[in-house]
């Protein structure tokens, strides 16, 4: 049980719980790290720039990205359009895809649109986006994670689905 006890030293009520030994103990409150505390505000480092570092806008590089990539599957680009914009984990991954989807006879030359796009901004220098892209009759989503790298994005996670 616990009760509401005046300590006349700090002039403040405290609360207290029983204790075996003395009868009474101050009870442990709960609080918050302080991680946990500036988790709670909202952060303005990981707010764009405004383009003063240089950079394309990692919105715009996202949809190029994940258009491209579903350009590169349906056969309508070379894939070694992609090599500069990917990282060598990105576009093997990409290759491999491809090498699953060239079973097809003939290449698909239907435009690819974009229908939305969702952008999450980790940190400064990392961007997370989810694409939905529209070939004709199929409704696609892309997933690509943009990191700076040289004064410009690049990919280094590219999946579609």
């Amino acid at each position: 049980m616990q009760t509401a006890v005046l300590d006349p030293a700090s002039k403040s009520q405290s609360l207290l719980a029983p204790n075996r030994k003395t009868g009474l103990e101050p009870a442990q409150v709960r609080r918050l790290p302080t991680l946990a505390k500036r988790a709670l505000v909202p952060s303005t480092s990981a707010q764009c720039c405004g383009g003063a570092c240089g950079m394309d806008a990692p919105e715009v590089v996202a949809e190029k990205i994940a258009r491209a990539a579903q350009e590169v599957i349906n056969g309508a680009r070379p894939l070694k359009q992609l090599t500069r914009w990917l990282t060598a984990e990105a576009f093997e991954g990409l290759e491999k895809r491809l090498s699953i989807q060239r079973r097809k006879l003939r290449p698909s030359q239907r435009a690819v649109n974009i229908t939305s796009r969702r952008v999450c901004r980790v940190n400064h220098d990392t961007v997370e986006a989810a694409v939905v892209l529209s070939d004709g009759g199929r409704i696609r989503a892309a997933v690509v994670r943009l990191e700076a790298f040289r004064g410009r994005w690049r990919a280094t996670y590219l999946q579609t689905l």
